[in-house]
């Protein structure tokens, strides 16, 4: 009976806790969006978008950003369904997809700690995951919303680094490959 009380605690705690670390990034997305439709461009994302479409063009990737893409080209690779439609629109779809892309960075990277963290025989909460995923996003909330406000590329990276670290002892060849296509996209914060 205590297992399964145990169980079912764990189970509330961690639909709230991921509820909590959903409706962060909700917010800081919404206002992105929000302010996507009233001012318009993300600073970064624009470079992206160009470079992209410059790609699926067949044109120069780097002159069509008049040299603000200073990215690897597989970046403008793997954006190009964004530049099959507007601009305005890919922009929006962007920072949604960020926004995945972080809260499932955030969950793996926590999923991680916390098994490092409490290697004990013991039986663990399974919702202190879901916590340190909920802590972290508030704690980093200014940075997420920057990055959701200038189309960034951060959410890839983190979600390339939170691979690599799920992976690296137990599938180092294909943690290898994440780190090569995390390189790929943005070498400098490697």
């Amino acid at each position: 009976m205590t297992k399964k009380r145990f169980t079912n605690v764990a189970s509330w705690k961690r639909l709230a806790y991921g509820a909590l670390t959903i409706i962060v990034l909700f917010i800081l997305g919404a206002h992105a969006v929000l302010r996507q439709f009233s001012i318009g461009g993300t600073k970064d994302f624009h470079h992206f978008y160009r470079a992209a479409r410059a790609m699926w063009n067949g044109s120069d990737i780097y002159a069509a950003a008049n040299g603000h893409y200073v990215y690897p080209p597989f970046l403008a690779f793997i954006l190009q369904p964004l530049a099959l439609m507007p601009e305005h629109i890919a922009a929006i779809i962007w920072i949604v997809l960020s926004g995945v892309f972080v809260f499932a960075a955030t969950l793996i990277a926590a999923s991680e700690a916390a098994r490092c963290w409490l290697r004990t025989g013991a039986q663990n909460d399974p919702s202190i995951p879901w916590l340190i995923a909920a802590i972290a996003t508030i704690l980093i909330a200014d940075k997420i919303h920057a990055s959701f406000i200038l189309g960034q590329t951060d959410c890839l990276m983190l979600l390339g680094f939170a691979c690599t670290l799920r992976w690296m002892q137990r599938k180092p060849l294909l943690a290898g490959a994440i780190v090569g296509a995390t390189a790929s996209i943005k070498y400098l914060s490697l």
